[in-house]
């Protein structure tokens, strides 16, 4: 399994700092979910440029209130931090 490069994991901790999401589901594995309005679509597009080795698609708009959006693979470095 991959592990979060340094600057991955600084991302990831100012991420939580502010509006990030980790959760765990019932498996005990933990994602990073990413969601912002229209007007950030491009914060959104850079963190994923910065964390695609561990997303498996590509962020995507929700139809009914804009929203940008995606997810990140399982990780145990999420694990970590959650």
């Amino acid at each position: 399994m991959s592990k979060l490069s340094f600057e991955q994991k600084r991302i990831l901790v100012g991420t939580l700092l502010g509006d990030g999401y980790l959760y765990r589901d019932r498996y005990n594995d933990c994602y990073l979910e990413i969601k912002h309005s229209e007007k950030q679509r491009d914060y959104v597009f850079w963190m994923y440029e910065n964390l695609s080795n561990f997303c498996p698609s590509e962020p995507k708009q929700r139809k009914d209130n804009k929203q940008w959006k995606f997810m990140t693979s399982s990780n145990e470095d999420l694990c970590f931090f959650r």
